[in-house]
């Protein structure tokens, strides 16, 4: 994990193609709130790319009892994405904390149905921006047009390997687990697959992991 996170900084800083900010065509339009002129699949993995800290949240941040918290991670990574979660997790020991640092509120938030369903109905709508068909072509071309493009189209495609090592490795589903590469959707559905999930890791109700 630690050297796919240098390998991801060293591309971002040197590697990756495309103008800089001050130049950088795509940022412009983002900024001046033209997003007419941004290429339709490119203005979806963006918007994703800011649906993935919430999705994060929901998966972690219920079950937050490491030797490190979570949430400096997960709140990074609206802004820097895959470059703030990525030393969350190889940082983290898997130590069991009797108490769980995340509020009593936002645990029961991010682990609700409700949040969830939410997350689904935002990514549902980011979709929707493809309804007119996509152009791998034109995508090709802000990727090596704007550096922006270039790193988020790898920070994509980080995150949602993280999704899937997240339901592996936090959540224990073996079944069907290749949903967790449906950008968010996935893993939200396959959190709700597993019905006794709230029990398991409740850390509130089970504060020494006892039923872990």
């Amino acid at each position: 994990m630690f050297w796919l996170w240098l390998i991801f900084v060293f591309y971002a800083m040197f590697l990756a193609p495309g103008k800089g900010f001050a130049s950088d065509p795509i940022i412009h339009d983002l900024l001046q709130g033209n997003v007419n002129e941004v290429d339709p699949l490119v203005l979806t993995v963006f918007t994703f790319l800011g649906l993935f800290p919430l999705l994060f949240a929901a998966l972690i941040l219920p079950f937050d009892r490491d030797n490190i918290p979570a949430w400096p991670f997960i709140l990074g990574s609206l802004a820097l994405g895959a470059f703030s979660l990525l030393p969350y997790f190889f940082l983290k020991r898997g130590d069991n904390r009797s108490l769980p640092r995340t509020p009593r509120w936002l645990h029961t938030t991010a682990s609700s149905n409700a949040f969830g369903s939410l997350l689904i109905l935002m990514a549902i709508a980011s979709v929707i921006q493809l309804r007119n068909g996509v152009s791998l072509a034109s995508y090709w071309n802000a990727f090596q047009a704007s550096k922006l493009v270039s790193v988020m189209t790898v920070d994509f495609f980080i995150l949602l390997w993280l999704s899937y090592y997240t339901m592996f490795s936090i959540y224990n589903i073996r079944k069907n687990r290749w949903l967790s590469f449906i950008p968010v959707i996935g893993p939200v559905m396959l959190r709700w697959s597993k019905p006794n999930w709230r029990v398991t890791y409740d850390v509130y109700k089970d504060p020494k992991g006892t039923e872990r």
